[in-house]
């Protein structure tokens, strides 16, 4: 209930400062952009692109992250792993 009001209160507030209607516009004019686009090889490589980083994206904010002292041991050499020296 709390997440509804505030939401209220943050459209009111947009509202009043005039910003919502500045939202608004940026929105038509994107969604103007995106009906009018052809899309031909460069912009699909583009929307590749940005499809590969939201996923990277996705994947590495799933993933545990690594602290110091992880970092230091995942570094150290292993004691039971040989040591080879190019010859």
């Amino acid at each position: 209930m709390l997440r509804g009001l505030s939401l209220g209160l943050l459209s009111a507030g947009l509202w009043v400062t005039g910003i919502l209607s500045l939202l608004a516009d940026a929105a038509r004019g994107i969604w103007h952009w995106v009906r009018d686009q052809h899309l031909d090889t460069r912009m699909w490589t583009g929307i590749g692109i940005a499809a590969a980083g939201v996923v990277v994206f996705l994947i590495s904010s799933a993933l545990e992250p690594v602290g110091r002292a992880e970092g230091r041991r995942r570094r150290e050499p292993c004691s039971h792993t040989p040591i080879r020296t190019a010859a």
